[in-house]
């Protein structure tokens, strides 16, 4: 019981007693006898003879008079006071941080930029093309010296169907920057590196592919994803940035290229260009000369990139800042981004929560108890982890109002609110006035470790505690939002389902939130979760 008693002294105050080496005001150095209790042999008093001959070594209760020593001690030493809060946590906001996509305005200024196949992008500089300024890539225009078609890769297997696009992006890129490449070809695919002889292969130097943009007067970085196939250098040299009105090119830098990792051998390559005046500007994608050829390119880039800090134009390449991560514009200059609020929890259910099932077995829920009687019973699983760390660096409870720059955080009590709409469904059950009647929702917590306690010192110190429990508790499921500070009508509504189990248990830890599949639950009503934490910490005092 010594023993515990010390352990209990070390998790409540954060701190392993083993390594105190200082005198406190009270008592001696607790690592020069606090490990002595279990080197202490016992007296066995029932025997009196003996008892008389051979004492013990030390009384018990002297070493327990040390731990109250070091108690008090710890408080002369160092000024905190103990302080109380209450916090009301979005699981689906405050601890994942759950986005939905939504369109999102880019810094790429190009249009269908990682498309080059779209309506954004059109045929030009074919003789005998009409209308003269081009037609739509993809759409019959009558040429045939410019062709653009997606790349596929292999097929994993021979009966796997279309294969899919292959670019210069891998597996783990992220959806707005993901893009297939593109084989374009110029003149006769056939006869590549000889003169375009197909009938109406009509190839000139300035045909291509080109998109049109409204600059204003400012410094732009183009970037573009390329790899030569049969011309050298032509990845290099293929963009051109030129007036709309005379077609004549404007200034550019040197054209660099970014040590990539990506698959294959795609390279990414970069220029700069100054626009002297608000006009229209066509960055087009040319061949080297007449003869026919091709090149993979793909993800192409425009960024404004003007900040008043104009460096020479004429510097080595090596020079050049480098561009910033690819990102692929809609028509709209837009891509798809987990930006916006998550309204009606579809991803927040999608993304955060996991279908599992259990046994209820003689000696509680287990995975399998072997019983072929025992009943199953189904959950959606949420896990949430906390610390201190997470909390003061902004990235949980961001909006929860919690008490920051405290420490040695302990659980008090905890609530859970369900919000959403129709979280419960009593249209098939067989007594559909008892399943409306009860207003909430079944679930579980548990607390897993490890377990950290922030002491005074600033250091974390690992607990060492059981698992704990909130077994089938009832969580409100009123469908609405809970405030902060709470209201009287929502301090009545939450206060009957504010469990204890947790009390004096450090905050810090991974919580397992369970909500059971029982008659009345609707899952797909829940749009979010809230935590009513309340709990307590220390203050430093100077």
């Amino acid at each position: 019981m010594a023993f515990l008693a010390r352990r209990a002294v070390e998790q409540r105050l954060g701190e392993d007693l083993s390594l105190l080496s200082d005198d406190l005001p009270l008592v001696d150095s607790p690592s020069t006898w606090v490990d002595s209790v279990c080197a202490t042999s016992g007296a066995n008093l029932a025997d009196t003879q003996i008892f008389e001959q051979h004492f013990a070594d030390s009384f018990i209760g002297d070493y327990v008079t040390k731990l109250e020593n070091i108690v008090e001690s710890y408080r002369l030493i160092n000024n905190f006071h103990e302080g109380s809060d209450s916090a009301i946590v979005s699981l689906r906001d405050d601890i994942h941080n759950v986005r939905e996509e939504c369109a999102t305005p880019v810094d790429n200024l190009l249009r269908d930029s990682g498309y080059l196949d779209r309506q954004s992008w059109s045929v030009i500089g074919c003789e005998g093309l009409a209308p003269p300024d081009g037609g739509p890539v993809g759409e019959d225009s009558g040429a045939t010296c410019v062709s653009v078609v997606p790349i596929l890769a292999a097929p994993a297997a021979p009966d796997a169907g279309s294969a899919p696009e292959s670019g210069p992006f891998g597996d783990t890129a992220p959806a707005f920057a993901k893009v297939p490449g593109y084989r374009v070809t110029f003149g006769d695919s056939m006869n590549l590196g000889t003169e375009c002889i197909l009938p109406g292969c009509l190839l000139t130097p300035d045909a291509g592919i080109s998109q049109s943009l409204q600059l204003e007067a400012k410094r732009y970085r183009l970037s573009w994803y390329a790899r030569d196939l049969a011309l050298p250098l032509l990845a290099s040299s293929m963009v051109h940035v030129t007036e709309r009105e005379s077609g004549a090119p404007l200034a550019t830098s040197e054209t660099a290229t970014v040590g990539t990792e990506e698959p294959g051998d795609w390279n990414r390559w970069f220029l700069y260009f100054d626009v002297p005046y608000p006009q229209t500007v066509d960055v087009s994608i040319r061949p080297v000369g007449t003869v026919s050829q091709q090149i993979d390119v793909a993800a192409l880039m425009l960024e404004d990139v003007h900040d008043g800090r104009l460096f020479n134009l004429g510097v080595a390449a090596a020079e050049l800042p480098l561009p910033k991560p690819y990102v692929n514009a809609d028509e709209n200059g837009e891509a798809m981004f987990p930006v916006c609020e998550d309204t009606d929890g579809s991803t927040f259910r999608e993304q955060v929560w996991t279908r599992r099932c259990v046994k209820l077995c003689p000696d509680g829920l287990r995975s399998d108890c072997g019983s072929v009687t025992a009943q199953t019973h189904c959950f959606r699983e949420a896990v949430l982890g906390i610390s201190q760390r997470d909390i003061e660096d902004g990235r949980i409870f961001a909006l929860s109002g919690f008490a920051r720059g405290n420490f040695n955080y302990r659980v008090e009590s905890v609530g859970v609110n369900f919000v959403g709409t129709g979280t419960r469904d009593c249209e098939n059950s067989t007594t559909p006035s008892t399943c409306y009647a009860s207003g909430f929702i079944p679930y579980t917590i548990e607390h897993l470790g490890p377990y950290y306690v922030r002491n005074y010192g600033g250091s974390d110190f690992k607990a060492e505690l059981f698992t704990g429990r909130i077994e089938h508790a009832r969580g409100l499921a009123a469908e609405r939002y809970l405030s902060n500070p709470l209201s009287s009508s929502d301090r009545d509504l939450i206060g009957p389902y504010l469990r204890q189990e947790l009390r004096g248990r450090p905050l810090d830890g991974t919580f397992v939130l369970r909500v059971w599949e029982e008659e009345g639950v609707r899952f797909d009503g829940i749009e979010d979760v809230q935590l009513v934490l309340n709990y307590r910490y220390w203050t430093r005092f100077d």
